[in-house]
């Protein structure tokens, strides 16, 4: 979930995420509240809930969408915005930027401890 006016939330003990590779780093909390896990399951729920996570043809969408809620100190050339539109937005780099990003968040929250190779 976005902060005021589009600003991204602010957490304590962080954890950060990145790939050299694809040019992007961000941190998210190494513990989270009961709220924000809520939050994060709301946001892609389907993704997050079911072992049909990878079989769902929306699942990238649905993973960055609930991996926005917890990030936090986003930075990325390619993607310099967070809360892009991806409806007007266009290229693969994007997509691939933003599908390692959610996968990423996805499986450090699951407890796997290995981010996927950019």
């Amino acid at each position: 979930m976005l902060g005021h006016k589009g600003t991204q939330p602010k957490y304590e003990n962080l954890h950060k995420i990145a790939s050299e590779a694809l040019g992007v780093s961000f941190c998210v909390p190494k513990i989270v509240t009961v709220s924000q896990a809520w939050r994060y399951l709301a946001a892609g729920a389907e993704a997050v809930d079911s072992e049909s996570v990878m079989d769902d043809e929306l699942r990238h969408e649905k993973l960055w969408r609930a991996a926005r809620t917890l990030i936090s100190d986003w930075k990325c050339n390619k993607v310099p915005r967070i809360d892009f539109d991806p409806e007007t937005a266009t290229g693969f780099e994007a997509a691939a930027i933003t599908a390692w990003a959610g996968r990423a968040v996805y499986n450090f929250f699951c407890g796997i401890e290995e981010v996927p190779k950019a």
